[in-house]
């Protein structure tokens, strides 16, 4: 090399990146008259400024093209007119091997002048991934739309646009050094979706066969939404993976880039470098579209890849309905899972201060009855709330329920009211009168929550009768005002007819072995088949019943409802409570008067009579002589003095 030659080397490799530009380019490399040196020099310079790397490739290929036009018209171009394909299925021509082995100079220049072509194209697509835009510092600009502060930009879901960034998430060096896939995967680390959809519909080529690997990289909580345009797509006419085209960024290749000539380099020994090529094998490689089944797969795998590593629903619900709107089969019951699931997890949990109450999975809600999806979804509802979360929130869930049911083949048009019923049934009487509320025979049918009467009927039994309350006397009575009323329904009963429902009443609620405690549900399966005069009959009973149950609480001898149908035949355990009423008034009260023990008289007298309706009270079977007996007993124990007579006609 002489002494002029090894100065210009010299002053180009000093001459630092940052004062590159058109001039000094233009000054070191015109007076170099070794092409090849040009175009090595260019290639091994990679710069940070669009402006200054299409200044340096521009001069490089000015200088090969000379090159490139004499081989052009020395090897058939017929045998090279084969860019489409690709390079490892081409057969290399062996004059063209053997040339580029007996002129290395040439076969370099080649090699260089397609890298250099491919690095102008991806600083084409750079800019248009980063903007235009290029600061005197040779960095690229954020474009003018975007804000300094990434906090006021939020994004649009609808559109699929994220925030903006106040830089790009890598270098033009960094894009330019390594794989396109490599860039890919940063880009959907670092949630550039925008420009990776740039960056895959320019090189859609070479990234296509690793779509998978890319989009595995894409954070598991971001929405579908931001990059619903790189999800895969179906292509219905062919029942396979849609392939979207490319835009390339030139429409007709440079000789050197057509795949014959690529293997002819390859097979005499000159290969791409290392940085156009993946730098890690994909971990779902797919170089064809795959198959309808498959992206079913894929999208299965993806939903639960966000369950487990975010849990968050409503982002896998968001995947399973883009799928579904994609024509992809055999995911629309995983999205009803995941629409309800969502409805339990963000709405019917949202009231709770601390976020849901259990870490729901859905392995877990898919393991859970229909009852205890009931339950989970009104586990936080108020009295205030319940009737309309059971609308929002369960009649949705039922319907979904009704509607497998009838696609299975199995419909039971009864499944969703017993389910409703088995939740009353074990609900606070406080929630109970609330749907009863709801439910009242003169609100429209549409309204109701409960529309069959008899039902109602029912229902209430089993909930007063299977309740061990004993202060709930209101509430109790709210229940009742809300039940229909059957004029004649019972017909001519006889006092017999009464006494043998309250007869049988009472010994199915007494507790045996089998049956130590008698609830709600088994209450219900007795009044079940029931026909409406005996329900007519048994609600008149009750009518008694929660009017004695009054009484008793008002005189601190308070009882659950059963013990009225357990002490029907039990003279002794009514008169127990008769002595324990006649003896709390004088315990208890600090002060009482005349009147007090006038009244409380007045209401044993009243528990012991048969109503109008042949239904004995609580204290039937004790005589008008055992009440008086009893009161007089439970007043002299008391120790005080009383005047009398007592104003009261039980004493006439």
């Amino acid at each position: 090399m002489t002494t002029g030659k090894q100065d210009l080397c010299q002053k180009w490799l000093d001459l630092p990146n940052d004062e590159l530009n058109a001039s000094t380019i233009n000054d070191v490399l015109s007076a170099m008259l070794d092409d090849l040196w040009v175009v090595t020099a260019v290639a091994d310079r990679i710069v940070d400024n669009p402006t200054t790397l299409y200044d340096l490739v521009g001069v490089a290929i000015q200088r090969s093209e000379g090159t490139v036009e004499r081989l052009r018209h020395s090897f058939s171009l017929q045998d090279c007119q084969d860019g489409g394909q690709d390079s490892s299925s081409v057969d290399a021509s062996d004059d063209l091997v053997s040339y580029f082995r007996e002129n290395p100079s040439d076969a370099r220049i080649c090699l260089l002048r397609s890298v250099l072509l491919d690095r102008k194209d991806r600083a084409d697509t750079f800019v248009e991934m980063f903007g235009k835009s290029v600061s005197a510092e040779g960095e690229s600009e954020p474009p003018a739309d975007w804000d300094d502060d990434p906090w006021l930009d939020t994004g649009d879901a609808e559109t699929g646009q994220r925030p903006s960034e106040t830089a790009p998430p890598l270098s033009l060096f960094t894009f330019l050094s390594q794989s396109l896939v490599d860039s890919a995967r940063l880009l959907a680390a670092r949630e550039s979706l925008n420009p990776l959809q740039v960056l895959l519909k320019r090189h859609g080529t070479s990234i296509w066969p690793h779509r998978f690997t890319i989009l595995e990289c894409i954070p598991a909580h971001v929405s579908p939404s931001y990059y619903e345009q790189l999800l895969p797509k179906l292509d219905l006419s062919r029942d396979e993976e849609y392939r979207s085209p490319v835009e390339i960024w030139r429409t007709e290749l440079d000789w050197t880039e057509y795949a014959s000539v690529q293997a002819a380099l390859s097979t005499a020994g000159y290969h791409v470098p290392q940085s156009q090529q993946p730098s890690i094998p994909s971990t779902y490689g797919a170089p064809l579209p795959l198959s309808s089944g498959d992206l079913a797969s894929w999208y299965r795998q993806r939903i639960q890849s966000i369950l487990d590593s975010t849990g968050m629903v409503d982002v896998a619900l968001s995947m399973a309905q883009h799928a579904t709107s994609q024509g992809i089969v055999g995911l629309d019951e995983l999205g009803e899972e995941l629409s309800l699931f969502s409805r339990l997890v963000y709405d019917a949990q949202a009231a709770a201060e601390d976020g849901p109450e259990d870490d729901w999975t859905l392995d877990q809600w898919k393991s859970m009855d229909s009852l205890s999806v009931v339950r989970a979804m009104l586990a936080l509802s108020t009295p205030e709330t319940l009737v309309a979360d059971i609308r929002k929130f369960v009649l949705p869930y039922l319907l979904v329920l009704e509607s497998r049911a009838e696609r299975a083949g199995d419909p039971n048009p009864n499944s969703s009211l017993q389910l409703l019923i088995d939740f009353f049934l074990g609900a606070p009487l406080e929630m109970v009168a609330r749907i009863f509320e709801e439910s009242k025979p003169t609100l429209p049918s549409s309204q109701r929550l409960i529309t069959d009467s008899e039902d109602m009927a029912r229902l209430a039994l089993a909930c007063l009768y299977g309740s061990d309350s004993t202060d709930e006397w209101d509430i109790m009575s709210r229940i009742f005002e809300c039940l229909p009323a059957w004029n004649g329904a019972s017909g001519d009963e006889n006092s017999n007819g009464v006494e043998m429902t309250v007869t049988s009443l009472g010994t199915y609620v007494t507790p045996t072995t089998t049956r130590p405690n008698c609830t709600p549900s088994d209450l219900f399966l007795f009044f079940r088949p029931l026909p409406l005069p005996s329900l007519s009959r048994a609600l008149d009973i009750l009518d008694a019943h929660l009017e004695s149950g009054e009484i008793l609480s008002r005189w601190d001898a308070p009882a659950p409802l059963r013990w009225f149908l357990q002490s029907s035949t039990d003279k002794s355990s009514q008169r127990a409570r008769a002595v324990r009423m006649a003896r709390r008034i004088g315990a208890n009260r600090a002060a009482h008067s005349q009147d007090d023990w006038e009244w409380l008289l007045e209401d044993m007298l009243k528990l012991c009579r048969t109503n109008d309706n042949g239904q004995q009270s609580a204290f039937g079977l004790l005589s008008r002589t055992d009440i008086l007996s009893i009161f007089l007993s439970g007043l002299l124990s008391t120790g005080r003095k009383f005047l009398f007579p007592f104003h009261s006609r039980a004493f006439e």
